[in-house]
C-alpha cells in the first residue's frame, strides 16, 4: 500500500502545482489585457489629436496643439512612421485614412536637408513595414525612391558640398545631414 501513496501523492501534488501556476497565469494574461487596452487607448488618443490638429504634418506639437514640420516642408513624418502601429493595433479606419494621406501627398522631390538617421529609421522603416503589412506597391515605389536618394547621398561621400541645386542657392550639408534634389 505505502508503494501505491507515493505516485498518488506526487501526482496531487503535480496537478496542484499545474493548476496553480494555471491560475497565475490567468491574472497575468488579464493584467497584460488590462494594458494593452491602456496602451491601445493612449496611442488612439494621440493619434485623434495628431489628426484634429496637425493633419499633413511631421509632428504636433502638443501643448500649443500646433502642427510642426521638421524639415520646414512635411514629409509626413507621423503618418509614415505610425501606419504599421495602427495597422498592428487593428485601428483600420484611421490606418486607411493614414495610408491614403501618404500615398497621395508625401513626394521626396524637395530641396531640402534632413537628418540621415531620422530619415531612414522613420520614414524608409515607416515605408517598408507598412508595405510589408499591406501589400501597397504605392508604398514600397515611395520607399525605393527614398531609398535610392539615399543611396545616392551615401555614394557621394558627404557631406554633401554639391552647388547649383535647384534652388540656386550653394549650401554645404553637415556629416550626418542629406540633401534630397
Amino acid at each position: 500500500m505505502p508503494d501505491r501513496i507515493a505516485p498518488i501523492v506526487f501526482l496531487v501534488v503535480a496537478l496542484a502545482a499545474l493548476a496553480t501556476h494555471g491560475c497565475g497565469k490567468s491574472h497575468q494574461d488579464d493584467r497584460a489585457r488590462q494594458l494593452a487596452a491602456r496602451v491601445r487607448t493612449e496611442f488612439l488618443h494621440a493619434w485623434n489629436n495628431y489628426e484634429r490638429y496637425a493633419c499633413g504634418h511631421d509632428a504636433l506639437r502638443p501643448l500649443s496643439k500646433t502642427a510642426h514640420d521638421w524639415y520646414g516642408q512635411s514629409l509626413l513624418m507621423t503618418p509614415v512612421d505610425a501606419l504599421d502601429t495602427l495597422i498592428l493595433m487593428h485601428l483600420d479606419a484611421e490606418a486607411e485614412r493614414a495610408r491614403l494621406l501618404i500615398v497621395t501627398d508625401l513626394s521626396f522631390d524637395r530641396d531640402i536637408y534632413v537628418k540621415n538617421f531620422e530619415i531612414t529609421i522613420r520614414v524608409l522603416g515607416g515605408l517598408l513595414s507598412s508595405y510589408q503589412l499591406t501589400g501597397d506597391k504605392r508604398l514600397l515605389s515611395l520607399a525605393e525612391d527614398l531609398g535610392n536618394r539615399l543611396r545616392l547621398r551615401q555614394s557621394s561621400h558627404w557631406p554633401d558640398t554639391r552647388s547649383g541645386n535647384e534652388s540656386g542657392r550653394n549650401r554645404h550639408a553637415p556629416v550626418g545631414v542629406w540633401h534630397f534634389e
